[in-house]
């Protein structure tokens, strides 16, 4: 039987793999014999992460080899921009490795933070000029000024919490815009202005 008198849509996978010739179906793609059983044989993998329009796509090419965890958390880091850290969870009932904080709540890792005013590290991406540079600025701060504009630039933490440097060394991350008060007061003033207009309308 060759392939093509197979019906696919009406036959589960199995049935067609149980019912095609491997010989004619060898014959019928002009492969050798050892070429297809190859083929056959390989089990590759391939992952597709995909988020926020950015696309990665890992495999491999020989069948006694797998995507490595740690390959798969950096390669997550790298699509979503989210920083993770994998460490062991050594409970009975949970003996799996899982994704956590490498911050814990305890008194060891307050002593670890910096001291207020201390220069840290800073990963600059300036939104205005696009200036991208590592530079530092002191500890406490919540915006800095671009060193190559001169406007502000809002200080985000680069890890997940508050005075704790990210796997490059860097305590914050600095790529958007600062906002202060009174833009903050007029924003919130023309989302009110919104809002009523809307029930308004609705009413």
């Amino acid at each position: 039987m060759f392939i093509e008198d197979v019906d696919i849509t009406q036959k589960s996978v199995e049935q067609f793999f149980d019912e095609v010739d491997v010989d004619a179906l060898i014959d019928s793609i002009a492969l050798s014999e050892n070429e297809t059983k190859k083929l056959m044989e390989e089990k590759v993998v391939e992952i597709k992460l995909e988020s926020n329009g950015v696309c990665l796509s890992l495999s491999t090419l020989d069948k006694e080899k797998n995507i490595e965890f740690k390959t798969l958390v950096k390669a997550y880091e790298i699509v979503t921009g989210d920083e993770l850290e994998i460490t062991k969870n050594n409970t009975e009932k949970n003996s799996h490795s899982t994704v956590t904080n490498s911050f814990d709540d305890n008194q060891g890792d307050y002593d670890r933070m910096p001291e207020y005013h201390q220069p840290v590290k800073v990963d600059l991406m300036c939104p205005w000029c696009g200036n991208n540079e590592e530079t530092t600025t002191l500890f406490g701060n919540h915006f800095m000024k671009c060193p190559k504009c001169g406007n502000k630039v809002f200080l985000a933490f680069a890890a997940s919490r508050r005075g704790v440097p990210d796997h490059r060394g860097f305590y914050y991350k600095a790529n958007e815009v600062w906002r202060d008060y009174e833009d903050r007061k007029v924003d919130d003033d023309l989302i009110d202005q919104m809002k009523s207009k809307v029930e308004e309308h609705n009413a």
